[in-house]
């Protein structure tokens, strides 16, 4: 009998260490710089023309196509169009931040398509805007 008692004083107590452990632990809070990545599919001409964009702009791929959606995102007053969306398994990254991935997830809801493809068709059409106000000029 007293083997039993020493026996379950011992299994209460790891019990109640299991329960303090159990409310120490906190949610862990999301930063506020918090960044996605995106990855979006490009043909080689694609490729090329955001390198070259990026050279110009003294950026890197990643900062050149991210910078590329944000002005797209700023500058959508109009309905973004619809363009050729195509998987060609080689990809480049965008990286918004917590408000502008919530801004890009709204809009892939409201024009019922991913994510993936609501970025390349917010990029293409941040392209298409930038030729258009360079007098149609190519940027390739």
């Amino acid at each position: 009998m007293f083997l039993n008692q020493i026996i379950e004083e011992s299994r209460t107590q790891k019990n109640a260490n299991k329960n303090k452990t159990q409310l120490k632990t906190k949610e862990r809070k999301i930063r506020s710089d918090k960044i996605h990545d995106i990855r979006f599919p490009v043909t080689p001409v694609e490729r090329m023309m955001f390198r070259r964009i990026g050279k110009s702009l003294n950026l890197t791929e990643t900062a050149c196509c991210t910078h590329l959606l944000l002005s797209a995102l700023q500058k959508r007053d109009q309905r973004i169009p619809s363009y050729p969306y195509e998987d060609t398994r080689r990809y480049m990254h965008v990286k918004p931040t917590e408000e502008w991935y919530k801004i890009i997830a709204e809009l892939a809801i409201y024009y019922d398509v991913s994510e993936r493809q609501m970025v390349y068709r917010l990029i293409h059409y941040a392209i298409e805007c930038k030729m258009f106000n360079q007098g149609g000029q190519s940027l390739l």
